[in-house]
């Protein structure tokens, strides 16, 4: 009897993430119809979760977060700033030391 409950409760599981995931396409299909410029779409929507808190931040995020990491990087020339693990490093963080890097990857987007 418990194991047909628990197999009762994984199929709810999967039945919620896959309505969850449908519900999500549906928003992102909708929200680009509305707005199509993916660009413009995500300040809209930055807009509306970082400064007038109209809308939840992850629901920003899980929508346009590809647009907004894409923007980032423009923004930034393609380069990250990364800490490493140096033993001469000028950072100290749990008893380690770091050096902060950079990568270009500019590469890695196209």
């Amino acid at each position: 009897m418990i194991k047909n409950k628990n197999k009762i409760d994984i199929n709810d599981k999967e039945e919620k993430i896959n309505n969850d995931v449908g519900v999500f396409i549906e928003m992102r299909m909708t929200a680009a119809e509305i707005i199509p410029n993916k660009m413009i779409l995500a300040d809209v929507l930055i807009d509306l979760s970082y400064k007038k808190n109209k809308i939840s931040k992850s629901f920003t995020w899980n929508l346009v977060g590809d647009v907004i990491i894409e923007n980032l990087l423009k923004k930034n020339n393609y380069m990250i700033s990364y800490p490493k693990k140096d033993i001469n490093g000028n950072i100290r963080y749990n008893g380690e030391s770091f050096i902060m890097k950079d990568l270009c990857v500019k590469g890695d987007m196209e």
